[in-house]
């Protein structure tokens, strides 16, 4: 049983546990009305499919354990750096508001992650911004923060 394994485990029975309390917080949501319009239907939603999403997690560490692998190496720049972004992307979002915090948020990750065209860290978040604007703040009428 080698390390990966045990992280695998644990990893897999978090989520579980997660997903579990997801669907008993979206159960004490419903108002036992109708469930298209219940705010319970989302975080119900979202609970299934982690609960499942971790079952398939455990399953594949417990068939894992058959096969001895090497070990995995992380990227502590990207791990490390993808928390500390999405830590100020939080704190500035009040500040910046959605349109500038998102752009900067954007382009941030793409350059974290290795991307370096020009049209892809320019057009990508500008794209995307827009687009999310778009839908949820003028289509769905969502307010953005």
């Amino acid at each position: 049983m080698g390390l990966n394994y045990i992280v695998g485990l644990i990893e897999g029975l978090l989520f579980l546990v997660l997903s579990i309390g997801i669907i008993v917080y979206a159960f004490s949501l419903h108002s036992y009305g109708e469930w298209a319009l219940s705010p319970a239907l989302f975080p119900l939603i979202l609970g299934g499919v982690l609960f499942c999403f971790s079952l398939i997690l455990l399953v594949k560490r417990y068939r894992s354990k058959f096969k001895e692998r090497q070990g995995v190496s992380i990227d502590w720049f990207l791990a490390l750096g993808s928390v500390g972004l999405s830590i100020t992307y939080a704190l500035l979002l009040p500040v910046l508001h959605f349109t500038l915090s998102t752009l900067l948020y954007l382009s941030s990750f793409l350059l974290i992650l290795g991307v370096r065209n020009l049209w892809i860290l320019i057009g990508l978040p500008i794209g995307l911004t827009v687009s999310i604007y778009y839908i949820f703040g003028v289509l769905l009428k969502v307010v953005l923060p």
